[in-house]
């Protein structure tokens, strides 16, 4: 069991949260006499609203609603929120999650082995939402397609109860660009857009997009779909992605108060996972000095590494995981650098070392990679209008991922994961006295299945000198299934884990916003009910079940079940200067999810598959009258607890810091948008940590050269030191984006222009490598006449050369900069 305390009434208490809300009573305000006196009427005057032509301002249509579910200006909404329309991406030129960091605060993203799945926020991967339903994890697996996204809302901090239970840092609410079937049945005719784009390294993407109203049995209607297809190479060697990616919607009055909104998404998407530079010193990052030299020479047969190559004794019982052998390239370390016991054997020393000058496009990736994704989404909501503002809503969710990667590096994972989630909710306002109210109510139920196989136990990155390529000697086997045995002492690679893992999530869970006079107060309020289990199903390399604990010769299954509180409140004031200060403070539980978003087994085990997680945010927004100006500053402090898989240790973390943001339409011509965030992110424990090649051969007083056939780990995290600042967080990030429209030529000359400039950080947790502060200046201009329009977009305008940390093995691995890229679209409209 988990240590989550069971309360069986919470849920009868969750659905009727908004209720006490609701009966607070006002103070009845004096009421003045009637006067026969005259009044004079104080001068006034309207100020001119301008037209936003580049989608700089957040849309009137969005309420907040993707925040605490209940219908809300983005200005009163208090929660750090920023909202990016497809207008603002195609005319920033923005190419994934990546480059939101641009009007984004706090969203610097690090590599994610070179995949822009997911964006970080305030530190932290976020969640991914498609419509308001949280969608399978996307750890790096695929680039999530933000040019088929009609808006992108991110929202920083934990997400409202009526969403579920998420990750601390915040998510991204992804709205299809199909999504405009809901605006499609009030047009006269059918509408829509062709258009290709052609760029930089043989990019090539095209797309069209299309709706119609149409009417069924007398009922109103309408239907939107979208197609993309992308077949490009890339500014990185052998890192080629394509995709095809088409979307479906329908919306439809079934009655007069009765209507129905489904369709979905189907992409089919390629791309090798790009983890950078390897042998990373700090003179490779100052001066691009790179150590190369062959490892030893290890392979008896074909193009790659076996098992029998790299491992010794391989006998049930033997190494780790059990059966896999003793490991003759691992380095166990202790008490530092310096406690590093190197092997009787030497395997590690490099063949005729030197040094080299490495272009940025050169990194660990090699032809024979592999990235393949293919992701199914589905929804049908059904939505009753009950009349005076109540509304019944039934939605229906679904998403399958099938994922394969191959990095000859040493790490192989195949992810086969779905979820379907349902949730009923009843929306409806109330007024007692001076108080007003939106509030909304409802139960949800989401399961999720997963099967995470990954093959890992190998990754030596040192091995391979990038200069030359990969060779059978730094190249390893992918991972297979089953019994890997060929006989003769000879194996096959197989997976060192193969997680299989089923949740379920019952919860319930209400909302209310509550307005008197200038004040609001927002508070809700989750519980969760989960029922989890997991199985380890993955052979060892001698053929044993590494997850037959009890012996019986079948995987062991583990299982449990708890109970989960998220809550939140939020208190804000309207002054009558358009400036709402705000304070809010969340709790959320969330699971710990693996790469395919299972429960890992050991998690289970040990009790620790949910993460709390609090936040404290105190803000202020402003919005302009004619809506001209929208700007937001936020000062939060969250904290969460994880489970360290491999070292079985709890690690604290806390962020802290400060978000600023602004869009302003200056006039009729000039716009502009900037973002700025200042981030700490501290850590505690002890977690298990590969370390820096470098550092070890300078403790123990030997050339570098010499041990870059080898991993350095140490298992027990004591070389932090028990508490560290998180690297790969650089403590200040801005952007500022200057903005040009005029009308031309009986059409309209667009052009923007602007930088992101990030602040020097370490890259690693250890603080042994430091990357320089760099600034990235990105432009585009482009022309609209009548049905045509063209853009022309250049990324790092200077070709500036700077280094982004990596998410995982942050002390051996270091992404290079993309160099300049242009890209040229042609549209037409219809």
């Amino acid at each position: 069991m988990s240590d989550f305390p069971l309360r069986d009434k919470r849920l009868s208490y969750a659905v009727a949260m908004a209720l006490p809300f609701l009966c607070a009573t006002a103070y009845a305000q004096e009421s003045t006499s009637a006067s026969d006196d005259i009044v004079m009427l104080k001068d006034y005057s309207v100020e001119e609203s301008i037209e936003d032509n580049l989608g700089i301002m957040p849309s009137a249509s969005n309420t907040g609603s993707s925040v605490f579910g209940v219908g809300k200006p983005l200005v009163e909404t208090p929660r750090s929120v920023t909202e990016v329309s497809s207008e603002l991406i195609q005319n920033y030129g923005l190419r994934d999650v990546n480059d939101l960091v641009r009007m984004t605060p706090g969203a610097y993203t690090g590599s994610f082995f070179g995949v822009a799945g997911s964006v970080s926020l305030r530190g932290e991967e976020a969640d991914n939402y498609f419509r308001g339903m949280k969608r399978v994890q996307n750890s790096g697996n695929y680039t999530t397609p933000i040019r088929a996204a009609s808006s992108v809302d991110i929202v920083r901090g934990p997400v409202s109860p009526a969403f579920g239970a998420g990750k601390i840092g915040g998510y991204m609410n992804f709205t299809p660009k199909s999504a405009k079937s809901g605006t499609s049945k009030y047009i006269e005719e059918p509408s829509g857009e062709v258009g290709i784009t052609v760029g930089s390294y043989d990019k090539y993407i095209a797309h069209a997009e299309g709706g119609t109203p149409f009417t069924l049995g007398g009922r109103q209607g309408g239907v939107y779909a979208y197609y993309e297809q992308e077949d490009s190479k890339s500014y990185y060697d052998y890192v080629e992605p394509k995709s095809q990616l088409g979307q479906l919607a329908f919306d439809l009055d079934l009655t007069d108060n009765l209507r129905a909104e489904f369709g979905g998404q189907y992409l089919d998407a390629e791309r090798q996972q790009n983890a950078g530079w390897n042998r990373v010193t700090q003179d490779l990052i100052d001066h691009g000095t790179y150590i190369t030299g062959a490892a030893s020479n290890l392979n008896t047969r074909g193009s790659v590494l076996y098992p029998d190559d790299v491992r010794e004794g391989i006998a049930p019982g033997v190494g780790f995981p059990s059966g896999s052998g003793n490991a003759l390239l691992d380095v166990f370390c202790s008490g530092g650098y310096s406690g590093c016991s190197l092997p009787a054997v030497d395997n590690g020393s490099l063949s005729n070392p030197g040094t080299t000058k490495l272009d940025h496009n050169e990194t660990m990736t090699t032809r024979a990679d592999r990235g393949e994704t293919t992701l199914r989404t589905a929804y049908f909501d059904l939505i009753r209008d009950l009349g005076d503002g109540w509304e019944l809503k039934n939605q229906v969710f679904y998403e399958d991922m099938d994922h394969y990667k191959y990095s000859s590096y040493g790490f192989t994972a195949q992810f086969d994961s779905y979820v379907w989630e349902d949730k009923l909710s009843l929306s409806f306002p109330m007024t007692l006295g001076e108080v007003s109210s939106n509030n909304v109510v409802g139960v949800s139920y989401r399961y999720y299945n997963g099967t995470d196989r990954e093959a890992y136990g190998d990754e030596i990155f040192d091995r391979r000198d990038i200069s030359v390529g990969a060779t059978p000697n730094d190249s390893f086997d992918a991972g297979h299934e089953g019994n890997v045995a060929l006989g003769n002492g000879q194996y096959l690679r197989p997976y060192t884990s193969q997680n299989f893992s089923v949740s379920k999530n019952t919860g319930a869970f209400a909302v209310s916003d509550l307005n008197w006079r200038d004040w609001n107060l927002t508070l809700g309020y989750r519980f969760d009910h989960y029922d989890v289990k997991a199985s380890e199903k993955a052979q060892s390399t001698a053929g044993t079940l590494i997850g037959d604990e009890d012996g019986d010769g079948h995987p062991d299954w583990y299982s449990d079940d708890g109970t989960a509180d998220s809550f939140n409140i939020s208190l804000s004031y309207k002054t009558p200067w358009g400036i709402v200060p705000y304070f809010t403070y969340a709790e959320s539980g969330a699971l710990a999810t693996n790469s395919a978003g299972g429960i890992p087994v050991e998690n289970i085990q040990n009790g620790s598959w949910v993460q709390d997680s609090k936040l404290r945010e105190l803000g202020v927004k402003y919005a302009s009258p004619n809506g001209s100006v929208y700007a937001s500053l936020a000062a939060f402090d969250q904290d969460r607890s994880y489970a360290d898989a491999q070292s079985g240790t709890d690690i604290l973390v806390n962020s802290t810091g400060f978000e600023g943001e602004l869009r302003w339409l200056i006039n009729r011509n000039f716009s502009m948008s900037a973002a700025a965030s200042k981030t700490h992110v501290k850590e505690k424990g002890n977690p298990y940590t590969i370390l820096n090649t470098a550092s070890v051969a300078e403790a123990l007083g030997v050339d570098p050269s010499t041990l870059y056939g080898y991993r350095f780990y140490d298992a027990s995290g004591s070389i932090l030191g028990g508490e560290w600042d998180r690297g790969g967080v650089p403590e200040w990030v801005t952007s500022l984006y200057g903005n040009y429209t005029q009308p031309l030529g009986g059409g309209r000359l667009n052009a923007s222009l602007g930088f992101t400039w990030v602040d020097a950080q370490w890259a690693d947790n250890q603080q042994q490598i430091r990357l320089p502060s760099y600034t990235l200046w990105n432009g585009s201009v482009g022309y609209e006449y009548k049905n045509w329009s063209t853009l022309f977009t250049i990324n790092n305008l200077f070709d500036e050369e700077y280094f982004t940390s990596a998410n995982l093995f942050d002390s051996v691995l270091v992404m290079p900069s993309e160099g300049r890229t242009l890209t040229a679209s042609l549209n037409y409209k219809f």
